[in-house]
Order: C-alpha cells, then structure tokens, then sequence
C-alpha cells in the first residue's frame, strides 16, 4: 500500500485530488490532503503522515507557491514528490525544477494507481504512460499520454472525506459534479485545444457519463449532509441535448435540489430552457467574451453571433432562469470602444450577474502567440512572467491600456448602473489605482456570493481564508 498526501495553499475543494483520491483508494492505497501556507506548515503533518507520495495539483500562475514548496520538503522527505494539474500538463518541462520529481500530464487516475503500486511492489516507474519522470542526472524520460478513459462510469465517485479535516470546506453547501469531460470547441484563448492535441489518436476526446451515474452520486452525496445546490461543471452542460431530455426530468423527479451550470448559449432553445427550469435549475453561466462580434468570431473563434446572445438571454428570461455572463477585456488590440460595446452587450441583455477579466495570454494558446508575433507582448512570455491574476492589470502594449484596466474595475458597475456610463467614462482616465481596485473587490465580491448560492457566512469565511491571493499581480 503507497501512502498519497496532496498539499495546496488554496481553500477550495478541487475535483482532480478528489477523482485520484478516489481511484487510489478503490485500489488499496491511503490518501490524505493538507492545506498550509508554507513548508514549515507541512513538516510536521508530513512527518506524522509518512507519505510515500507528495502530490500537488498545480494551475499556472499558481505553480511558483508549489515549486518553493516542494523544494524545501526534498529537503526534509525522500518521497517521490509527483506536480499534476494543468500546469505540470501543458509545461511539463517544470520537471526540472529542484525538488520535483515525477510530473504527470493529462487525466491522472490510472497514471497515479500505476505509480503508487509499483511504488509498493519496487518496481520500475519509469515507463508509466502519462508520467516524465526524472532519472539520473536529471536525465527526463518522457512518456506518452496512454488512451482516453472511454467509460466514465468505471470511475468511482469523487473522494468526499478528502477534504475531511477542513470542516469550512467540507460544509459547503454548494456540491461540484461533473458529467462530462472535454470540449469540442476551439476558443484561441483556451487551452483546450492543446488538449485534444495531446490526446490526438488515443480515443474519443468529449465523453459523457450515463445518467443514473451522476444521479447516483448526487444521492449519495445528499445523504451524508445538507446540499442547498449543485453546480455541475461540465465546460459545456448544454452540449448533449438528449442525454439533457432523459437526465433533467429524472433529476426533477428524484431531488428537489436547485442547481446552476455552464452553457453555450447559441445551444439554448425553448424546450432545454424549459427542462432546465422545471427541474431546478435557477441559474446557468455562458461566455460572450467580447461584445464586438468581429472580434469574438475572428480573433477568438468564439462562433457565437450578437443575434445568438440576444435570441439565448431572451428565452432565459422568458423561463425565469437568471444568468451570470463571463467577458474579457484587453484582448490584443482591443479599443476601448470595442470594450464598451461588451458593456453594452450585457446591459442590452439584462444579465443578472456581469463577470469580467483582463485577458490573461497564458503561454502555448494560440492568442498568446498571436499577441507576442503581432507585437503586443513585450519581453519573454513564460509561466515565470505571468501575472497571478487575471484581475489586476493587463500584460499586453496598448494605447488604451490603462482605460481597459480601469474599465474592468467598473465593468459591473456599469452593466447594473447604466446611468452612471458617463461618469465612468471620465473616471477611467485617470490612472489605475488601488480605490479602483478595492471598489472592483467589493462589487465582484457581491456579485459572486449572489450567483453562487453560497450564502453570505460561508463566502465571508472563505474569503478571509484565501485572503493572501488577494492584491497579487
């Protein structure tokens, strides 16, 4: 039996541990999970636990936390310490940082049961699809990826004591499911085609799970505690329409649970509106991106038209399903006048919950590369350049820079205060600056709580916990 310990510094409960968790324990291995801030937090959790795994899930823009970390533990442990997520996925050349020993790319259940039981035989690791281990000499065998798990449903359900030890987290009331996994789309600012890339030729990339799948694990859920929602975070929930007429009646008629959901709103028709709404859900979330439609089909190969938007947000409205909209802003070349008509996009909809970012170009999508060869990144663009967030300041040259950040910072404001548009307009001119940023918190903050159905206590709280991230550039 291997002993498997995952560490983050982020108060949240995150699906990818919970998956591996599950399936290292179906298979007879021990599996535990610490938060801290630092390596001085974990010696002594590590020292009791006796792991035979170090493992961290790691999101680029986080991964700097993670490699000082784990480095400072080499120190103290002679475990294999194992990065997986999709940073150690789409960089797998973090590997040769001091302290990492093993990375694993893509989907990592089986990869992980295979390394944790050769681990306990004393066997070789070495030639594990999905894994790059590093050798002698820092010498880096690179395996393949090993084909898509075709059938869902052969995946236990995610590990729900995981997080035990963390009560705040593990009282969520708010349940995160997924019934799907992959995406067909090819939105240039996402890494899901680098994806489909790596996985070319090893099976299906979007698959879903059965129907009585996901509506088993809701009730075994349900039944350990009190869920005021579910969130079902599939990239695109809307995709199957049947699977959605034989899974929406059936969840109806067993829970009585509301949920939300992400959609492709140019999906959204009257009959999948009406399923949705009878059958609890209150709220779906979709991407506009950019309210310039040239742009949002061109340079983003968004594939969604102003017309779908209206012709989707109308149908929401007429069924009584509120929706919360993500939107972009600093895109390369992006005018200001291109960024205000995003701002009218969704006050013409009526969207109930604006959200909004400053592009963030994450090195390997092809948005980034187009924005280092058309001149709009200055300097090397590497994860090590990066901003930690996408809620500060934009990396990209632009005459209209400091008016897209400071939009930003009133985006929301003026989608639910369209009469305050002209003092906005002034207000942008003037510098970026931290009264701007602490009114962006406060309104993003409400926003967030009124959307996800967390409740005021729970939001507060976790913010207070997570409160280190906020301010980082």
């Amino acid at each position: 039996m291997a002993k498997i310990v995952f560490l983050q510094n982020l108060w949240f409960k995150f699906l990818g541990p919970m998956y591996i968790s599950a399936a290292l324990k179906k298979e007879g291995h021990d599996c535990d999970l610490f938060i801290g801030n630092d390596a001085k937090e974990f010696v002594p959790l590590l020292k009791e636990y006796k792991p035979s795994i170090i493992a961290f899930s790691v999101m680029t823009g986080m991964h700097s936390w993670v490699l000082e970390t784990a480095a400072q533990l080499k120190k103290e442990f002679h475990c294999h310490i194992v990065l997986g997520g999709p940073h150690a996925t789409f960089f797998p050349e973090v590997l040769l940082n001091e302290g990492i020993d093993i990375i694993c790319r893509g989907e990592g259940e089986a990869a992980m049961i295979e390394l944790a039981d050769a681990l306990s035989a004393s066997r070789n690791i070495s030639t594990i699809p999905n894994l790059w281990v590093k050798g002698a000499n820092n010498q880096i065998i690179r395996n393949d990826v090993r084909p898509l798990l075709q059938d869902l449903d052969t995946l236990p359900f995610t590990d729900q004591k995981l997080y035990a030890r963390y009560p705040a987290l593990q009282d969520d009331p708010v349940h995160v499911i997924i019934s799907s996994r992959g995406c067909p789309f090819n939105c240039s600012f996402c890494f899901n085609h680098q994806m489909a890339e790596l996985y070319r030729g090893k099976g299906r990339y979007v698959r879903q799970r059965s129907a009585s799948s996901v509506l088993d694990e809701i009730a075994r859920v349900t039944a350990s505690g009190a869920i005021d929602r579910i969130y079902f975070a599939d990239d695109t929930f809307s995709l199957n329409k049947t699977w959605l007429k034989d899974f929406l009646p059936a969840y109806g008629r067993r829970f009585h649970i509301p949920f939300h959901c992400l959609v492709r709103i140019n999906q959204i028709d009257d009959e999948i509106a009406g399923l949705l709404c009878e059958n609890g859900c209150k709220t779906v979330f979709f991407g506009i991106e950019s309210g310039d439609e040239a742009l949002r089909n061109g340079m983003l190969n968004k594939v969604i038209t102003d017309d779908d938007i209206k012709r989707g947000a109308a149908i929401l409205k007429k069924h009584g399903i509120t929706f919360r909209t993500y939107n972009i802003l600093g895109f390369p070349g992006e005018t200001f006048d291109q960024a205000l008509k995003t701002v009218a996009v969704n006050i013409a909809i009526g969207t109930d919950f604006p959200w909004c970012s400053l592009f963030m170009p994450y090195p390997g999508t092809r948005l980034a590369d187009y924005a280092r060869e058309h001149g709009y990144l200055s300097g090397e663009l590497t994860p090590d350049t990066m901003a930690t967030s996408f809620h500060i300041t934009s990396m990209l040259e632009n005459p209209d820079r400091n008016r897209l950040i400071n939009l930003h910072k009133f985006f929301q404001t003026a989608v639910f205060f369209p009469s305050l548009m002209p003092l906005i307009k002034q207000l942008v001119k003037i510098p970026p600056n931290p009264l701007f940023q602490l009114w962006f918190g406060f309104v993003y903050f409400f926003f967030y709580v009124r959307s996800e159905g967390r409740g005021w206590i729970w939001a507060v709280r976790s913010a207070l916990k997570n409160r280190h991230f906020f301010g980082k550039k």
